[in-house]
């Protein structure tokens, strides 16, 4: 069985390998790829097809060069990653933030740093991988 790919959408390389390390650290081993700019996003879009999605993806709202909530419009828009669950994540809690990415069908707000028991709450909640340790909150 062929496994489905993570996508990160994020700017920062060092964010890109802790979330990396926190998903192996939950025993997840679906690809992950990892997007750094808006035209990589446009790349990816533009390249893959229904029956390619990724499974999840994490979108960092606060990009230099372009504003996550930008790239959540444009995916919601787009019939191959309409329905895919988007999760934003962000240094901040500011409430009218949260609040505009759900009105645009984010699945869930996970402010960073994450931690493991974060990462594992959210990949149990949508379903990703097999869980082969039974980890505790």
């Amino acid at each position: 069985m062929i496994q489905k790919d993570i996508l990160i959408i994020e700017d920062d390389i060092n964010d890109i390998d802790l979330f990396t390390e926190l998903l192996t650290s939950c025993n997840i081993t679906n690809p992950i790829n990892a997007l750094m700019s808006n035209s990589d996003v446009e790349s990816y879009m533009e390249n893959h097809v229904l029956d390619n999605k990724p499974i999840i993806i994490f979108l960092d709202l606060h990009l230099p060069t372009v504003n996550g909530l930008s790239i959540l419009k444009k995916l919601r828009a787009n019939q191959t990653f309409d329905e895919v669950p988007i999760v934003i994540l962000s240094g901040t809690d500011n409430e009218s933030e949260i609040i505009e990415t759900m009105r645009f069908k984010a699945n869930s707000f996970a402010r960073k740093p994450l931690t493991v028991a974060d990462v594992f709450k959210l990949i149990k909640e949508f379903n990703i991988g097999v869980f082969l340790t039974d980890m505790q909150n």
